[in-house]
């Protein structure tokens, strides 16, 4: 991956590398797409009648085959209320914990099989009286209703974890989740490369280039390949001497979901967490409906269809970009790995189309890879020297006087601290200031006392000085840098309450959207020329 924002760092990363995430596909038998078919389907089946005992019928014998082929291969079945399991993705955590030692095996394994009863969309049949009154007629409709679940976790010799869903009523919809980085994983295991990881990335491989080239290759042929190897095992029907399938119950394949993140390493844990906020303070205009558009690569750029969320991530802040049922985010993990990850839900939009059949799971790959490009080429100026990694060390810490005395650092969870910054930062003080004149602006509760003990802690680290031969103070050029990006990560993302606020700011100032960012980047040319126009000495 080529784009501006890794060459201007390219000194302080380690590495980078972009790769399929979470990958979910649905899978679908076309003859059970609509009511008029399902009947068709029974009579192709060789049972005269479409109705729900013929329905529970193939329930029942999917259910059996299930259910011996767990007991033949050693995998147990649970029941997910008999489970300690959140959700949102609490089923895969629970098999990761459970079955950890089985992740280096090499070779295919069932781990185990979790039932669960959802509501999802399934065919029935209800009695109506015939219009000439000779008697009733069944008639097939579809309706939601609660049907028993099989995810059944895998460990696959080719992509590592994953599992394969299968909903045991008609329309038998199937379900197939797989990780880039599980298939990442288990391909290094097996090429016996050493590696490391962090939570679900890389930090450290032994072979860039193994890693690069296993990235490319990865197919959705392959992929359908490993669906249809599991399937085949287990989406059966038990007759009782044998169990088989019908070809007119084939599933086709379709991508539901496509995750495509770049992972930038950084060297320096603390250079990173210097740099991110930094990314903070220059992201929020990213979610501008015309700019978002234009980094999904929409020419039209229509401003509707987008919104702007802000979460706190490991309590690093995370912004999320939608746009059209797409989105874009970017946070920090684990301190010194940077990612942008694009998420595919709606692949069939006007310019860009995308083929929802899994065998062009390719495509999506590359498509993500463009608009995390345009989306760092986006963030691609941000000022690495705002304030430097030492000096952020210094402000965080207690530090020693000339004297000797320690000096506490500055303390931003207190709301006098806060209040003490915007004071600092008011235009009339720009040429200096008494600490009677901080006196009148805090609140009544503030003591000349208390104020002198504060600022002590922002003259010690060079952010205010004294000027010669007076009783005035100033602030200096890095404490206006430092005091700036401390009230706008306060405001923005300290509190994810005060964020809400913040998107109806966004949509107010659509009109011009580059202000703010300008001044961020601009900053330090910015006060070079107040300090020629007021003839201030930082």
């Amino acid at each position: 991956m080529e784009n501006a924002f890794v060459n201007q760092f390219k000194e302080h990363v380690s590495f980078e590398y972009t790769s399929l995430d979470r990958v979910v596909s649905r899978g679908y038998i076309r003859s059970l797409f609509n009511n008029g078919s399902v009947v068709n389907l029974m009579r192709n089946l060789g049972f005269k009648k479409a109705n729900d005992g013929v329905f529970r019928l193939l329930t029942d014998q999917l259910n059996s085959h299930i259910k011996n082929t767990a007991k033949k291969l050693g995998a147990e079945i649970l029941w997910e209320q008999n489970l300690q399991i959140e959700k949102n993705g609490g089923k895969l955590e629970y098999v990761k914990k459970k079955y950890a030692d089985v992740y280096k095996e090499k070779s295919d394994k069932v781990l185990c099989i979790i039932k669960a009863k959802e509501f999802v969309r399934a065919f029935t049949t209800r009695e109506f009286n015939k219009k000439d009154g000779t008697g009733k007629h069944e008639v097939v409709y579809s309706a939601k209703k609660p049907v028993s679940q099989y995810y059944i976790y895998i460990h696959d010799k080719v992509i590592g974890l994953c599992y394969l869903k299968i909903s045991s009523y008609l329309p038998f919809e199937c379900e197939f989740y797989f990780n880039g980085h599980n298939y990442l994983k288990q391909q290094f295991d097996l090429k016996e490369k050493s590696y490391r990881m962090d939570a679900n990335s890389f930090v450290e491989v032994d072979n860039l280039e193994l890693l690069k080239e296993l990235v490319e290759n990865l197919t959705g042929q392959e992929i359908l390949e490993r669906i249809n190897r599991w399937k085949n095992d287990f989406f059966k029907f038990d007759k009782g001497d044998r169990s088989t399938r019908s070809k007119l119950l084939e599933h086709e394949w379709y991508t539901n979901q496509t995750e495509i993140s770049t992972n930038v390493i950084f060297k320096s844990p603390k250079y990173f967490n210097t740099i991110f906020d930094q990314l903070l303070a220059k992201h929020y205009t990213v979610g501008l409906p015309d700019r978002v558009s234009t980094i999904f690569g929409y020419k039209n750029r229509p401003k509707s269809e987008s919104k702007t969320s802000q979460r706190l991530y490991k309590m690093k802040s995370c912004i999320k970009h939608w746009y059209k049922g797409n989105s874009i985010k970017m946070y920090n993990k684990g301190g010194y790995l940077l990612r942008v990850e694009t998420t595919i839900n709606n692949p069939g939009l006007p310019g860009q189309k995308l083929k929802k059949d899994l065998r062009y799971l390719a495509s999506y790959m590359w498509y993500g890879i463009g608009v995390n490009n345009r989306y760092f080429e986006t963030i691609a100026d941000t000022d690495a020297e705002m304030v430097s990694p030492e000096i952020k060390e210094k402000l965080t810490k207690t530090v020693l006087s000339k004297s000797g005395k320690k000096i506490a650092a500055i303390d931003l969870r207190k709301e006098s601290q806060l209040e003490l910054m915007k004071v600092l930062m008011k235009p009339k003080f720009m040429n200096g200031f008494r600490i009677n004149d901080i006196n009148g602006l805090m609140n009544n509760e503030s003591k000349t006392s208390k104020i002198n003990y504060e600022l002590q802690k922002y003259i010690v680290r060079g952010l205010v000085k004294k000027i010669k031969k007076s009783n005035f103070y100033r602030v200096t050029k890095e404490g206006w840098k430092y005091i700036t990006i401390c009230l706008f990560q306060n405001n923005w993302f300290a509190n994810p309450l005060t964020a809400k606020v913040f998107k109806k700011s966004i949509k107010s100032n659509v009109s011009n959207p580059s202000t703010f960012e300008k001044a961020i980047h601009d900053f330090s040319s910015s006060l070079n020329l107040l300090q020629r126009s007021f003839g201030i000495v930082f």
